[in-house]
């Protein structure tokens, strides 16, 4: 459990934490790390969300003029 944690910490959502479902204390702490294991992991995809959306923002045309068609003389 001690590593399981220290790997968390360290960022390593890979990380099996055993206990989990235990009817004891070790069981409690083993289903809270699971939860901030999640947390960590949707976190990751979160921000990956964002990146992605802030460079698809910086490669697009900028403000409204830019994605509309010159305007033409009638006449």
């Amino acid at each position: 459990m001690t590593a399981a944690i220290g790997r968390l910490a360290a960022g390593d959502t890979s990380t099996l934490v055993p206990g989990i479902g235990r009817p004891d204390e070790i069981g409690e702490m083993a289903d809270a790390a699971e939860v901030f294991k999640r947390g960590m992991i949707e976190a990751d995809h979160l921000r990956a969300e964002q990146a992605e959306a802030e460079a698809r923002a910086s490669s697009a045309p900028h403000g409204a003029a830019a994605t509309r068609e010159p305007l033409r003389e009638c006449g």
